[in-house]
């Protein structure tokens, strides 16, 4: 539930407004994470008739992890209206948001970090259909200030390119001092190649069911490949699905088909990729976190004498990107495979070293 309010003696007056008024239907409305409030000082009454399908459809608009990371964010900017002496956060205006700006970069957090939240302040009054006063002028004005203010620039994650991920894997089982076939090592193999040559998210990665598997083809011909069901991660057991190829590759040691074979035939059903017990065996039906992507990742490369801090899960996904720009792979066949729906977004995989390998830097270097 979402606490809009602030402090205890806010949640206490809320507590005696759901009792004197009609909120039976809040209890929904809270379920599919809609920032509604249970005070009379700001009713809704549009939202009383919600129905439940509708409610459910709400609650699929966004992953779990991306409502409560707004909810959270939402629970914040309330808590700082309160204390600004703004009783109703939904009758905030611009330049309260932009008052908020300001403090948040008082407080030296960053601008992602402020950039997020303020999504979640949009997204907030965007659920109780009001105008969201995040989008005027004045306050994309103090964002800019605060990036300014602070010299912050994005950090990406350093893309993991094919021949690194190759040689990462061909010498993992050496490395550890572990069998090729150890649960462990074979686990990760097949983790960082499947979210490499998917070019998947950590969520979509750790998400998939030996059930989403289906293999095509013969890999002695080098025919086909593994189709990859990916299902929103908070609709599991759904209808919403894609779909994701994969095909054989000729380096054998490094096939991400053959590595996801090999789980698939010990597990048989459940999660592909799951935790291991102390003993690093595959005994639990425990299924990976997303985090564990990016700790599994920096494990490999600290093990294998790389400087980890720059690469997280986001870089097999940028790996691959930046890989099939290189090769000159077209826009469109890029975000077929990545389910990009903007093609701006492909821009944000470029690097600055990427401005060597253009046609025009070639021919300025025979001049």
């Amino acid at each position: 539930m979402i606490l809009d309010d602030g402090p205890d003696d806010v949640e206490k007056q809320t507590e005696l407004d759901d009792d004197e008024g009609d909120t039976g239907h809040l209890d929904g409305l809270r379920a599919a994470g809609l920032p509604v409030r249970a005070t009379q000082l700001s009713p809704r009454p549009a939202l009383a008739r919600l129905q439940p399908n509708t409610i459910e459809l709400l609650e699929a608009s966004h992953a779990d992890s991306t409502r409560r990371a707004y909810e959270a964010s939402w629970a914040d900017y309330c808590a700082w209206c309160y204390a600004a002496g703004v009783r109703d956060p939904y009758s905030t205006t611009a330049v309260d948001v932009a008052n908020w700006v300001s403090s948040h970069v008082s407080q030296g957090l960053s601008v992602s970090y402020l950039r997020r939240r303020l999504a979640a302040i949009t997204w907030a009054f965007d659920a109780v259909g009001l105008p969201a006063p995040s989008r005027l002028p004045i306050v994309r004005r103090a964002v800019a200030g605060a990036v300014r203010e602070t010299h912050q620039a994005p950090v990406r994650a350093a893309p993991l390119l094919l021949a690194d991920l190759r040689q990462l894997v061909h010498g993992m089982a050496i490395i550890s001092g572990r069998p090729h076939n150890d649960p462990a090592v074979r686990r990760d193999r097949a983790l960082l190649l499947v979210g490499w040559y998917a070019a998947l998210r950590s969520a979509d990665l750790v998400g998939i069911d030996v059930e989403d598997l289906h293999f095509r083809g013969d890999p002695e011909r080098g025919t086909g490949g593994m189709l990859i069901r990916l299902r929103d991660p908070k609709r599991r057991g759904g209808t919403a699905e894609e779909w994701v190829a994969v095909p054989f590759t000729q380096a054998i040691g490094s096939c991400p088909v053959r590595s996801v074979i090999l789980l698939a035939r010990q597990h048989r059903t459940g999660p592909v990729f799951r935790r291991l017990d102390r003993s690093a065996r595959a005994g639990t039906s425990s299924r990976l976190d997303p985090k564990s992507v990016t700790d599994i990742l920096r494990r490999r490369l600290t093990a294998a004498g790389v400087d980890a801090d720059p690469y997280s899960s986001h870089s097999l996904r940028a790996g691959w990107v930046t890989e099939a720009r290189h090769r000159g792979i077209p826009a469109d066949q890029i975000m077929q495979h990545t389910r990009h729906v903007d093609a701006r977004m492909l821009h944000v995989y470029d690097r600055p070293a990427d401005l060597l390998d253009t046609p025009v830097t070639h021919q300025m270097g025979e001049w």
